[in-house]
């Protein structure tokens, strides 16, 4: 198996909206320590969607990647 899937947590929608089902619709979300923000989701191929940030995080250091 590919080392970077090997790293790379997933849930499943399902997963993903059972988490969230317990919070009102109006409730906000944060990433982390707020510093992440959402960008986007994005079809990746059959049954897989990829969330992705406005930032990336290499070696411990946020990077914007829009301005």
């Amino acid at each position: 198996m590919d080392s970077k899937k090997e790293n790379t947590q997933r849930i499943t929608v399902g997963e993903l909206i059972d988490h969230l089902k317990v919070f009102d619709k109006d409730s906000e979300v944060i990433f982390g320590n707020e510093e992440i923000s959402f960008y986007r989701t994005k079809y990746r191929g059959e049954k897989l969607v990829q969330i992705e940030f406005n930032e990336i995080i290499l070696d411990g250091k946020i990077t914007r990647l829009t301005e």
